[in-house]
């Protein structure tokens, strides 16, 4: 195999697509704090103490967890809402 010795080039078509893909996380990005930020109001809702980021943080790899799924989210508030059922009975 020959050795490459031509001044390293980008072909047009790639460069597009990086920028491309540069644009769609920057959206990325900004719909996730607008999606932490409603996260976070909803759960303050059920409980003024609760963290959206402390919800998302993962232990085992020290770092919040980048996807956030309609699945995580229904889970967190639906035991928010059993811990104050629970809590307004016990307190009759």
């Amino acid at each position: 195999m020959k050795i490459k010795l031509d001044k390293p080039t980008i072909p047009k078509d790639i460069q597009q697509k990086i920028l491309n893909l540069q644009a769609l996380l920057g959206q990325a990005d900004n719909l996730r704090d607008e999606i932490l930020t409603w996260y976070t109001a909803e759960l303050k809702s059920y409980d003024y103490r609760a963290d959206a980021e402390q919800e998302l943080f993962d232990p085992g790899t020290g770092t919040t967890v980048e996807g956030i799924s309609e699945l995580a989210i229904m889970e967190a508030l639906s035991e928010l809402q059993i811990f104050n059922e629970v809590r307004k009975k016990n307190i009759r």
